[in-house]
């Protein structure tokens, strides 16, 4: 394909996603992603599982958390895919850096905007989401906030004037509640809450709403009076609704272990138990067959099923084997279009396997999709034309798979559509990859014309390189890896170029120390066509060192190659290419690296380092001398690139911060390792960066 065809379409997929979440230029920046995709995360649905929306626009809506190192809570949106039984991300939100209690819908009266998702903080801090736009709306404080603390959250008109009110339970057991046209309330607690759940319901003959916690009280929502408290408490899970069709719902609680009982609030006592067998994960009342009696959908909290039990004869109806440990929540709403119900729960966030949001058609018994779990950072977007169509793929890769259980896989996103084409297999065999992907590039290195997908890890803790092939009909090769593997040493870099002007390209991996057995740290080079080692230079660093950047570049007076490697934490070291001799040692404290692109009319290096700040280091006629810096902040620069028109992006701290003509762009935090890659599209205008728990589009010029 040709240069201009390539710049053509890699300028159509910075329009794709622009246009494809609603954006127009004359928007400007936002310090928001306008496109995400990337993890299902960790403890899936324990703060919230939500579905919202109807016919094709159903979404559903999942708390979940970061897996290590990050461990950050975040929020996603996930919908079907129109004529087909996948389901796509719509949205992820920034990492959130407090404890993400509850995720809940929330009713307003205000056409434009009648529904939002509210996110609950743990110290007391909501956050509002606009449900189409996905647009931060607000950010409002809990009464919990000076109560310890805020345990958990559920929204509800409590006067009837269409505004939701948020209905709170605080880590020293007050019950909270406020609104926006609603005058604030708190009924004093009993002591510190490690764990409860909060309901509210028209429980009784009288007009008001009640709202009930596990510890054992029934609340009116009018007097603001206990009316009813059940010294046994309630348990650990409650629901509200009318089993019996009397007109007033009845309180429908679990204990943590064994049952589940029916409570008629008006009279004050239990209406009928229901046993188990174990522990309970989870409940949800609905009525899901529409045969007019309500279904208990009881999860068990270990190795187990879904339940459905007839509130109206207390009989188990069916079940639904559970492949994953425990249920986090459950769900239910026709998110297929289909006209039936589906029944979704998140399930293994009490094991250190694999995590699981599960969509189940509860007729047939059978799961019906399933997400992969992808574990971040993630690495790139890498932009090229994989296939040879004429058109480029976005392709970004996870750190490892199935909770680390798993290697990294490979995605390759459809640049037109913004369609995930497919997710490869675990690199590394799947199984051997045991420090996870480090690096990953898009080089052509059998010489067809189109790219390869280049991936630095190891396997069982030696150096690894592969390369993978992707064909028009969306499959994975693998083309190439090293003959040989560094002992010890997992590859944390990778580039490909014929360093050494000899016609034939070499393909370089730049190590790192993992045991004491590694025979040490170097950057290798092999030939790309026998896959055999050419050379490796002369030891980097100090014993334990991690050689994590590396560039080819032209960096000095004569016409040859160099290659450099940073220690992290360390210098940098400048190699010729064709005599292979280190030619300079850039004393700095680095953290970041990348070569200036031919174009900019300047060759040199741009070095971030842990404390925040950014060199321009060129070459001076006998060594390298730092010619140009900026700072950012205090923190590591552990990303550095000049966008396609000449601004000064760095990731740093979780966010992307880009200096453009003396005006400063901050991006929302995105967690560990947002800003390390960093490709710029649309002439500057959106630049993508993976992180923590996905790959984000931001929108960063007018």
């Amino acid at each position: 394909m040709s240069r201009a065809r390539m710049t053509l379409s890699i300028a159509l997929a910075a329009v794709t996603i622009v246009s494809s979440i609603g954006l127009h230029a004359e928007e400007g920046p936002s310090p928001y992603s306008a496109w995400s995709i990337g993890a299902f995360g960790e403890r899936i649905g324990t703060a919230g599982l939500v579905i919202a929306g109807s016919g094709s626009q159903t979404e559903i809506y999942v708390a979940s958390r970061s897996g290590y190192p990050g461990n950050h809570d975040y929020f996603f949106s996930v919908r079907r895919i129109p004529g087909s039984t996948q389901y796509e991300q719509l949205f992820i939100s920034d990492a959130f850096t407090k404890e993400l209690r509850r995720l809940a819908l929330f009713h307003t009266p205000v056409a434009a905007r009648p529904l939002a998702v509210a996110v609950a903080f743990a110290d007391g801090s909501i956050q509002l989401y606009d449900h189409v736009t996905k647009k931060l709306l607000g950010t409002d404080t809990d009464p919990c906030g000076t109560h310890t603390g805020l345990l958990t959250m559920t929204t509800r008109d409590l006067d009837g004037d269409g505004w939701d009110e948020f209905v709170s339970l605080c880590k020293d057991g007050a019950v909270a509640v406020h609104g926006y046209t609603y005058p604030s309330w708190v009924l004093a607690g009993s002591g510190s809450l490690f764990s409860g759940d909060i309901i509210t319901g028209q429980m009784d003959d009288d007009p008001a709403i009640e709202i009930a916690v596990t510890s054992g009280r029934v609340i009116d929502a009018d007097t603001h009076l206990v009316q009813w408290t059940w010294a046994a408490k309630f348990g650990a899970h409650l629901q509200a609704a009318d089993i019996d069709g009397d007109g007033r719902d009845e309180l429908i609680a679990a204990e943590p272990w064994y049952t589940v009982f029916a409570y008629d609030v008006e009279r004050q006592l239990p209406k009928w138990s229901i046993p188990t067998a174990i522990d309970i994960g989870a409940i949800l009342v609905n009525d899901i067959d529409a045969d007019g009696v309500q279904e208990l959908l009881l999860g068990d909290g270990q190795w187990g099923k879904i339940h459905a039990y007839s509130t109206a004869t207390q009989l188990e109806e069916w079940f639904i084997t559970n492949p994953e440990h425990g249920v986090t929540n459950i769900a239910v709403g026709d998110v297929n279009n289909d006209g039936l119900k589906e029944v979704l729960w998140g399930a293994g966030a009490s094991s250190t396997g694999s995590d699981r949001l599960y969509v189940a058609n509860w007729v047939t018994r059978a799961i019906t999709w399933q997400n992969e779990q992808l574990d971040g950072p993630f690495l790139g977007p890498e932009v090229g034309d994989l296939d040879g169509d004429g058109f480029a793929e976005l392709v970004y890769v996870s750190t490892s798979s199935e909770a680390g259980y798993d290697s990294g896989r490979i995605v390759v996103v459809d640049s037109r559509t913004m369609k995930v084409r497919n997710v490869s297999a675990g690199i590394a065999g799947g199984l051997y990859g045991w420090t996870g992907v480090h690096d990953l590039k898009l080089r052509d290195v059998n010489n067809d014309g189109r790219p390869e997908i280049l991936i630095a890890g190891d396997w069982l803790y030696d150096g690894l390189i592969e390369a993978y092939s992707f064909n028009t009909l969306n499959q994975f090769t693998l083309t190439w890896t090293n003959a040989t593997r560094p002992y010890g040493q997992p590859f944390y870099g990778v580039e490909v170029a014929d360093i050494d002007g000899d016609g034939t390209l070499e393909v370089l991996g730049s190590g790192g120390r993992e045991h004491t057995g590694a025979t040490g740290v170097f950057i290798y080079a092999y030939d790309a066509v026998t896959h055999g080692e050419k050379f490796h230079t002369l030891q980097i660093g100090p014993y334990w060192s991690t050689v994590s950047g590396l560039v080819v570049a032209q960096l000095d007076d004569d016409p040859a190659l160099e290659f450099a490697g940073l220690i992290d934490g360390g210098g940098v070291y400048v190699f010729d290419g064709v005599t292979r001799a280190l030619d300079a040692i850039i004393d700095v404290v680095g953290a970041s690296m990348s070569a200036i692109k031919p174009g900019f009319g300047l060759k040199g290096l741009l070095v971030g380092t842990t404390t925040g700040h950014v060199g321009l280091w060129t070459f001076n006629g006998v060594n390298y001398s730092e010619t140009g810096g900026w700072n950012f902040g205090t923190k590591p620069i552990n990303g550095v690139q000049l966008t396609a028109d000449g601004a000064l992006a760095v990731g740093s701290d979780g966010a992307v911060h880009v200096l453009r003509e003396g005006a400063l762009y901050h991006s929302a935090n995105y967690g560990v390792g947002f800003g390390r890659s960093l490709l710029s599209m649309g002439g500057g205008r959106v630049l993508l960066s993976g992180g923590e728990h996905g790959v984000h589009a931001l929108i960063v010029h007018p």
